[in-house]
């Protein structure tokens, strides 16, 4: 599969679940490029997360995908559901990221915050917008 699985998962900030064991990092132009093209479907609890990306394309991929739209403070932006082959799909505001999963995978909604992990705690730095240690605060809670 094209891009890094340095055991990276990325885990819900509000309860803590595993959404993706297995963190395919796509994030030079090529490996970008490359995508999910020409690929088997992802197994179970493996994603590939496109770093930066504003709009996907499923051209040349052979099965459907639910697409996170990620902003640059790691909150989902926008979640589309089995997106089919030959779509191209832009999201309706501004993303720092896409993550694509496994048709039927997903298991947030707009709104949610996401972070990455890894075994020794590093991360590269394409990934250290999603590194933050952040607090769960009440939805309600708003700035001033």
């Amino acid at each position: 599969m094209a891009g890094r699985a340095d055991s990276f998962r990325l885990r819900r900030v509000d309860t803590g679940t595993v959404l993706v064991d297995v963190l395919h990092v796509a994030s030079t132009i090529w490996s970008r490029f490359c995508g999910l093209q020409l690929r088997r479907p992802l197994p179970p609890g493996h994603g590939m997360l496109l770093v930066p990306c504003r709009s996907i394309h499923t051209m040349f991929v052979r099965f459907a995908i639910d697409v996170l739209f990620l902003s640059e403070e790691g909150v989902v932006n926008e979640v589309r559901r089995d997106v089919r082959p030959w779509r191209v799909v832009v999201p309706r505001h501004p993303v720092h990221a896409v993550l694509e999963m496994a048709a039927g995978s997903v298991d947030v909604e707009t709104g949610t915050a996401v972070s990455v992990e890894s075994p020794d705690g590093t991360v590269p730095v394409s990934l250290t917008f999603l590194k933050d240690e952040r607090v769960i605060r009440d939805p309600e809670e708003r700035p001033c």
